[in-house]
């Protein structure tokens, strides 16, 4: 039996799943401890040159105890265990594996998901050795019908806590769950965002970052933030669920984005807020760029909170586009 998303999805009515609004779906602490290696390896995706995240003297001297992990990082270092000691070897029949997210815990109706937009505020910075506590609430359910079937929109806020006690970020995330018609009739599919072009009427992007996105890039990008869903990597797979082919997940959105406000903050700035919606699948065989639009009203040399416009585009379309707030320093980059 083919796994239908590459998790269990909770099967279950409407009704059950519109009773969940409000309650906790999950409380899970990542499987290990946020390392140096993990670091490097989401660097190595983007290969995306950041000193704050790999020399321990550039960090101190902007302020963090040693070598700091991208902030963008939270989702991933809460994945739990695929699996554990003394559970039972997995099978070639399993219909899926285990679901390390807690929306999958959500009992409705449909076969596949897909997440339509991101907003998470950063609060502390994480460091080596830290473990990550992820607390996931279902906080709106919105029935709707879209090009690729019949679903709900779920929106599921997650606070990610260190051991500490301390809150890392909280994220409100927004996934589409839907039952896909059949294959003589489903159309191409494509995703779908009710909020307006947060770049519309302003000015020009004024710097990028771009990185190609293979197969092999998609591989390696599961192998960092523990995403293994075959709809970011199986051809097959991603077409059978109505997407054009295997897609780029929202944590590498989230790191594309913060490696091209990082280049332009510097190392002496802070990520605050990021929000974004994806308006189209960024699959393999395109070239990403990421677009970062300046404000031009703030004091040089000062620490300011800014507001930035960002973009990721994909085959002359656009993949995601919402804004970000940052903290700047006085080392910032011109575009």
């Amino acid at each position: 039996m083919t796994p239908r998303l590459g998790f269990r999805l909770k099967e279950g009515t409407w009704e059950e799943a519109e009773a969940c609004v409000g309650s906790e779906l999950a409380r899970v602490t990542g499987a290990d401890d946020v390392t140096v290696a993990d670091i490097r390896r989401r660097l190595e995706v983007l290969a995306w040159d950041c000193p704050l995240h790999y020399s321990e003297k550039v960090a101190q001297q902007h302020g963090y105890r040693t070598l700091v992990a991208p902030a963008t990082m939270l989702m991933s270092w809460s994945v739990p265990a695929y699996w554990r000691p003394g559970q039972p070897r997995p099978r070639m029949d399993e219909p899926a594996l285990v679901a390390p997210l807690a929306v999958c815990n959500i009992p409705a109706p449909g076969q596949y998901m897909f997440a339509t937009r991101s907003e998470t505020e950063y609060f502390e910075p994480v460091y080596p050795g830290d473990r990550i506590t992820a607390t996931s609430i279902l906080r709106e359910l919105t029935r709707k019908t879209l090009v690729v079937g019949d679903g709900a929109f779920f929106v599921v806020e997650t606070t990610y806590t260190k051991q500490s006690g301390e809150a890392a970020g909280v994220e409100l995330m927004t996934f589409f769950r839907y039952s896909a018609p059949g294959p003589d009739d489903r159309p191409r599919a494509r995703r779908e965002s009710t909020r307006s072009d947060p770049r519309d009427g302003r000015a020009a992007p004024q710097a990028s970052f771009v990185l190609p996105l293979t197969i092999q890039r998609l591989v390696m990008e599961a192998a960092v933030n523990r995403d293994f869903a075959p709809i970011h990597f199986d051809c097959d797979f991603a077409r059978a669920t109505g997407a054009p082919g295997p897609y780029a997940n929202t944590m590498l959105l989230q790191a594309m984005f913060e490696a091209i406000i990082r280049n332009w903050m510097g190392p002496g700035g802070r990520l605050r807020t990021l929000a974004f919606d994806m308006r189209s699948f960024a699959t393999a065989g395109t070239t990403l760029t990421a677009h970062l639009e300046a404000p031009t009203d703030h004091s040089e040399g000062q620490r300011d909170l800014v507001t930035v416009g960002v973009s990721i585009g994909a085959a002359e379309k656009p993949a995601a586009i919402g804004t970000a707030t940052v903290l700047t320093g006085g080392e910032r980059e011109r575009p």
